[in-house]
């Protein structure tokens, strides 16, 4: 075949050798060459499909190892979205517990249009309201991450807090937990979310709540930097700012609230406009919906089915501590020397008759569920009930529950004696975690 030298050919050859060691031409063994004039290569039919199979197998290995590594590499970050997950909450449940002061939406506004109106009519509601908060999504809430305003750090959890300026529980949240809050958003290992509310404006003289709530969305909407409002919010919350409610509530005028703007950073211009009362129909609007999301209502307690503030999400969910709930049984020997009279006694000491006895002698809560439908004006079996139906976990069924308890009362120590800090919160919970779910814990 002529070529000028760069033309590439192929030609198809055929063999057989002869048992004298000749060669003669046999099909069954074609031979193939290719090249250019300047040189030749050989390759065999079955070298050709032999190294195929072996770059078909190569590149499948290849995937399976890439989905192997992805795979890897998403648990370990769902792993440690767990961990700071279990570290904030922590942190939140052990303040929550600490604090009093509670606000109770239900308890405040009892008008009958806002029992009246359900969630969806007060979400599109909320959505009819011209002049809003830039900087608020369209459930009230203000995003802040390391990335600035509105912007979510993939793969971090997010931490909502919803929360009103005068509620004293809200400002003892703050001023506990903040700090730990705001040190895990400039790390980049949340992102915050923040609903200010002003449902409690009838507990101060001159709508305290509005003004400061007012204040923080013109704040976000008009100020690029969200360290700004966190420095506001703080400056507000601070133990020696924050005004009593009702009869404990002394005045606090716009020019005081400008300066802790100011004191935060934010540039004069913008804390002059704070308290236009640009966005009073908006969050009343934001006041009427909030509290009709079920998600947020408290799950038990005398105050279950009803929002208050400070109410804290992670994810969109509320996080629940649970108690352990335990059971007790009665045993009888086989070998005693009355069997039928110790089973008897058993029988009698489970029964109903007996728990309502033990009930009105010494207030042991009975378990039977025919007697307890029967209690229905003791705040305390009501309170157990609620605990047992909703924020319990019977023991018999949890696994290993003895690798649960020396972990657990070593972390308790550790947080009552200080050892765990918002500096090392992810690592003393990963310890718990490992400890708790190994077999051999000391």
């Amino acid at each position: 075949m002529p070529s000028d030298g760069n033309a590439r050919f192929v030609a198809i050859v055929t063999f057989h050798h002869a048992a004298n060691g000749a060669t003669r031409r046999r099909k069954s063994e074609p031979f193939y060459y290719y090249g250019q004039q300047t040189g030749r290569k050989g390759i065999t039919v079955a070298q050709k499909n032999q190294n195929a199979k072996r770059n078909t197998r190569a590149s499948r290995r290849a995937a399976e190892e890439k989905a192997a590594q992805e795979k890897a590499e998403q648990a370990a970050k769902e792993r440690k979205q767990q961990t700071i997950i279990g570290a904030v909450v922590v942190a939140i449940i052990v303040v929550l517990v600490a604090i009093a002061g509670f606000a109770i939406y239900g308890a405040i506004h009892k008008n009958d249009v806002a029992k009246s109106t359900t969630e969806e009519q007060a979400y599109q509601q909320l959505q009819k309201v011209e002049t809003k908060p830039s900087a608020a999504d369209d459930k009230g809430g203000i995003l802040i991450s390391s990335e600035g305003y509105g912007k979510k750090v993939s793969g971090a959890p997010t931490v909502a807090v919803y929360m009103d300026p005068l509620c004293p529980g809200c400002g003892e949240f703050n001023r506990q937990t903040d700090p730990t809050l705001i040190s895990l958003v400039d790390a980049g290992q949340i992102n915050l979310e923040i609903h200010p509310m002003s449902f409690m404006d009838e507990y101060s003289t001159d709508e305290y709540s509005s003004r400061a709530t007012g204040a923080i969305l013109y704040i976000a909407s008009n100020d690029d930097n969200p360290d700004h409002l966190l420095k506001f919010i703080s400056n507000i919350y601070a133990e020696d700012f924050q005004p009593g409610e009702a009869s404990e509530y002394k005045s606090v005028k716009n020019k005081a609230l400008k300066q802790q703007a100011i004191d935060a950073g934010v540039p004069q211009s913008v804390a002059d406009k704070a308290f236009n009362g640009e966005y009073r129909k908006w969050m009343d609007a934001i006041n009427l919906y909030t509290p009709k999301r079920p998600e947020l209502w408290q799950v038990s307690g005398s105050n279950k089915g009803v929002m208050s503030t400070p109410t804290i999400t992670i994810n969109g969910e509320e996080k629940q501590m649970k108690s352990f709930s335990g059971s007790k049984a009665i045993g009888v020997n086989p070998n005693c020397e009355y069997p039928q009279v110790a089973v008897a006694l058993a029988r009698y000491l489970g029964s109903a008759d007996a728990q309502k006895a033990h009930y009105e002698m010494r207030n042991v809560v009975p378990c039977n569920e025919e007697l307890l439908s029967q209690i229905t004006d003791d705040a305390l079996v009501t309170a157990q009930n609620d605990t047992f139906n909703n924020t319990s976990i019977i023991q018999p069924f949890v696994k290993n529950m003895s690798n649960y308890w020396t972990p657990a009362e070593n972390f308790g120590k550790s947080l009552v004696n200080g050892e765990v800090t918002h500096d090392n919160a992810a690592e003393m919970t990963e310890k718990l975690n490992t400890s708790m779910n190994t077999s051999a814990v000391e």
